[in-house]
């Protein structure tokens, strides 16, 4: 089940920015993690994507996640992946502009 009060503090990251912990962004990967589990619109977008895993870098951070997503699954954690398909990395300022939609138009 989709935890509210993590939904609702994720709403919050994102109105008020993740300031300067980058391990909050992992709060946004676990309320998709739950929410693939059970929204079943979701659960079909994932099974037509093929899979891949990103790994993320926060260089001035010294912090790092990936990201699996497609054939059906979502999945998420800290540290290093052993095979992602690519890599992303970035200063914390334009990490978490990127997490918390900033920094698209």
């Amino acid at each position: 089940m989709v935890d509210m009060k993590l939904a609702s503090e994720v709403k919050g990251l994102r109105d008020k920015g993740f300031g300067d912990d980058p391990k909050l962004v992992l709060k946004i990967f676990e309320l998709m993690k739950q929410a693939s589990a059970e929204i079943d619109d979701l659960q079909e977008e994932l099974e037509d994507i093929d899979e891949f895993v990103g790994q993320m870098v926060v260089e001035d951070k010294d912090f790092k996640w990936w990201v699996k997503i497609g054939d059906g699954t979502f999945d998420y954690g800290e540290g290093e992946s052993s095979d992602p398909s690519f890599t992303m990395s970035g200063n914390w300022e334009t990490m978490g502009g990127l997490m918390s939609g900033e920094m698209i138009n």
